[in-house]
Parts: C-alpha cells; sequence; structure tokens
C-alpha cells in the first residue's frame, strides 16, 4: 500500500535501511568512515512511476531488476525519499532505467572488496571498478549512474558511491518516510 501523502516521480531515490547481515556490515562502515545518520542506510533504489504502479529499479544480488515499491513500504525497513534539485524529465529517467533491467550484472567485487579498502584508506585507495559501461554495479553505483546520465555530473566519481554519500548529497531534497 503506497504511503498517503507521499508523491513519487520517476528519477527519485530511494534509501533503505535494512537489519539483514549484509545491510548491518555495510551500515558499520558507512557509519564509521562517512557518516553516523547517514550511515544507517545501506540501499538505494531509483523510483519508476507508471500507470500500473510505481517500482522501484535497483541493483541486488541478481543484479538490475524492477519490484513494486510496495515491497519495501510493507517490510520493516527504515526509507528515506530523495527528490533531485536539478532539472529532469521523467521519461529522461525512464530511458535509462528500463534497459538496465536483467542486463546489469551486481558488482559483488565492488561491494566486497573496493569499498571497504576505499573506506578504510580514507577515501584515498579505490581498487574497484573503472566503471566504463555500467554492466556490473552495485546498487548506488546504478543510481549515481542514471542520475549522471541525466545531469551531467551529479557524482564526479560515480563507482565510489555508497547509499550514505547519496544521502549526503546537495543534489537531493530528504523526505523521511517511514
Amino acid at each position: 500500500m503506497l504511503l498517503r501523502g507521499v508523491k513519487y516521480y520517476t528519477g527519485q531515490t530511494l534509501l533503505v535501511s535494512s537489519k539483514n547481515w549484509t545491510g548491518e556490515v555495510i551500515q558499520d562502515f558507512q557509519e564509521e568512515f562517512i557518516d553516523k545518520e547517514a550511515g544507517k542506510y545501506n540501499h538505494a533504489a531509483k523510483i519508476l512511476v507508471q500507470k500500473s504502479g510505481v517500482y522501484v529499479v535497483e541493483s541486488a544480488e541478481r543484479g538490475a531488476g524492477i519490484q513494486p515499491i510496495e515491497y519495501y513500504l510493507d517490510g520493516d525497513y527504515g526509507l528515506v525519499l530523495c527528490t533531485p534539485k536539478f532539472q529532469y524529465t521523467e521519461e529522461e529517467y525512464e530511458r535509462i532505467l528500463l534497459p538496465m533491467c536483467g542486463h546489469v550484472r551486481y558488482s559483488y567485487f565492488d561491494l566486497i572488496v573496493a569499498f571497504p579498502i576505499y573506506l578504510v584508506t580514507f577515501k584515498k585507495l579505490w581498487v574497484g571498478s573503472k566503471f566504463e559501461n555500467g554492466k556490473s554495479l552495485t546498487c548506488s553505483q546504478l543510481c549515481a549512474y542514471a542520475d549522471n546520465k541525466v545531469n551531467g555530473l551529479v557524482f564526479p566519481f560515480p563507482q565510489k558511491i555508497s547509499p550514505a554519500d547519496i544521502y549526503l548529497s546537495v543534489h537531493f531534497q530528504k523526505h523521511k518516510i517511514k
């Protein structure tokens, strides 16, 4: 069930705080090395509004996919909706996000190896992907990739983006929805 009073637009980013094992490890790293408040969010997805409903496009274990937003609204998650402050059309995001579904793999290496090294070296050493083709992405990388495709340089180094970095970005208006 959609939350009353919340406006959803294609192109918004949904930040998710979950309590599973991997989510808590991501939170621990982000809270320690980035920001205590922003570090609470361990997953990111893009909102896609269609005539049939509101969906999230996300990169997760199975790669880039799409599912109804109710999965997060009905679950035990903390949620923040980030609305871009920059000009865009919903069609621009739709043209970028839909073709990714089923065609982009999840970047386990970046999540498990590159991000921890990057954080413990205080963002000095990146050993992860070069992010040239967008064919293997973590959840935040997918969001940064889409934002940069629409608006140029929202995130100068999109391969190094975490959910906490999206939360801290000045390019979004944040609304806690759950």
